[in-house]
């Protein structure tokens, strides 16, 4: 990932746009609750919470699966409203928050 505004605009679309494409192809065929649908989809939570339940063994009220949702939800929100660096302080977050959803996907992953 180049320092380069736009390059890192393009990384940032490309790890949201590998981050659903992993989530939808580790929960084809799950059956979700109606609480966990916004606008008739799953959410990505939802999503990682299932492949967490499934592959990694962990009960439904498990703090790690929580943990682990929330965090990258949080990190691909992070990244979203950082879409336009400005800053060398805006590249520097989008690098921690580009690492920590990418850390985050290959946990998911390992074991899928």
């Amino acid at each position: 990932m180049s320092d380069n505004p736009d390059g890192l605009s393009q990384s940032i679309s490309s790890i949201r746009e590998l981050l659903t494409a992993i989530l939808h192809r580790l929960t084809e065929g799950e059956t979700f609750d109606d609480d966990e649908f916004v606008d008739g989809r799953p959410t990505r939570r939802a999503r990682i919470k299932h492949i967490l339940y499934r592959d990694k063994g962990l009960s439904r009220d498990s703090d790690v699966a929580n943990s682990v949702a929330d965090t990258l939800v949080a990190s691909a929100n992070l990244l979203s409203a950082r879409y336009h660096p400005t800053t060398p302080k805006d590249r520097e977050q989008i690098h921690f928050d580009f690492k920590s959803a990418e850390y985050l996907i290959f946990y998911i992953i390992l074991q899928s």
